[in-house]
């Protein structure tokens, strides 16, 4: 049944519209015109596949790209983090030397005040 359906469409494309010269276009002279359309077809999906070969290639390429900006990125990140631990340090270090003078400031005070002033003795 399928058959008797397609028969009419082979017709509707060929030049003859009898069933029996389409049976003979399509093993004679008719051949080439379908050949035609599979070239036609295989250049159609060649262009395609050059097309989709060039857009994986931009895209490994726009990934390479995005590979170096996260290496660039995690770079600077690790360069920050030292410089801030070289802040945190310096702070700790000027925050123990203002610890410190402010011990010797203390200590400082204290004999004057326990001893008094070489002044006050006068």
């Amino acid at each position: 049944m399928s058959s008797e359906r397609e028969k009419p469409q082979k017709a509707s494309r060929g030049a003859s519209s009898t069933p029996e010269e389409t049976s003979v276009s399509s093993s004679g002279s008719g051949y080439s015109s379908g050949n035609e359309s599979y070239v036609e077809t295989v250049a159609t999906i060649h262009s395609g596949m050059g097309r989709l070969t060039e857009a994986v290639e931009s895209l490994k390429e726009q990934s390479r790209n995005h590979d170096r900006k996260l290496d660039q990125i995690g770079i600077d990140v690790h360069e920050i983090g030292k410089d801030v631990h070289a802040w945190k340090l310096t702070i700790r270090v000027v925050f123990g030397l203002i610890v410190l003078l402010g011990g010797l400031i203390g200590w400082i005070l204290d004999l004057y005040f326990k001893y008094g002033s070489p002044h006050s003795a006068k």
